[in-house]
């Protein structure tokens, strides 16, 4: 086959490259669920992570009674028999400073920490649509029998593409997207904005 053909056999070798790079190749699969797993881990803080657990069964009107109290009450984070974040939190000494906080900001912060669970939910409607617009694509490609039809030309064309648009304003995601550009005078992200 070589002898008849080389060209088709490095072809069918750059078509098995081709298909591993595709968008519903399992590496691209597993690197967009490990981005997403990434972001998901570090939006929040253990420390933040924590404090969300402890109100999931507990009002935090019990709780902040519970500790406005705590020069009466004894920590007894060594001794608990039951770990649950109720518990712990119930169990933390906190100074002065902090009660006063938690009194008059903590609900708010609270309130907000909440929040990221609705947006980290969005994420992952946004993962899975991503990947079943992966595995939508495939579909496309095997309906149409694609593989069948798609030559060596084919692929040499779809890579200069690539090299004559790589690195240019066209490949950028806020030209592909329509993404708008954040001002770069301000930290703060309004809507869809992207850093450049």
């Amino acid at each position: 086959m070589i002898k008849e053909d080389p060209n088709q056999v490095r072809f069918t070798q750059i078509d098995m490259a081709e298909t591993k790079l595709s968008e519903w190749s399992p590496h691209r699969i597993n690197v967009i669920k490990e981005a997403f797993k990434d972001i998901i881990d570090y939006c929040l803080t253990k420390e933040n992570k924590g404090y969300i657990a402890a109100f999931k069964k507990m009002k935090y009107s019990e709780f902040l009674r519970r500790i406005n109290k705590k020069n009466t009450l004894k920590s007894r984070l060594n001794e608990l028999e039951e770990i649950n974040p109720e518990n712990v939190i119930l169990n933390l000494k906190f100074s002065d400073g902090v009660i006063d906080y938690l009194n008059t900001s903590g609900g708010k912060n609270l309130k907000v920490l909440k929040n990221y669970g609705k947006i980290i939910r969005r994420l992952i409607s946004i993962r899975n649509e991503i990947i079943s617009s992966a595995y939508k694509l495939e579909e496309l490609h095997d309906e149409g029998k694609l593989d069948l039809v798609y030559q060596k030309e084919d692929f040499v064309s779809m890579c200069e593409l690539v090299q004559k648009l790589d690195g240019t304003k066209y490949a950028d995601p806020h030209f592909i997207w329509n993404i708008p550009v954040r001002d770069k005078d301000t930290d703060i992200y309004n809507n869809c904005e992207l850093s450049e």
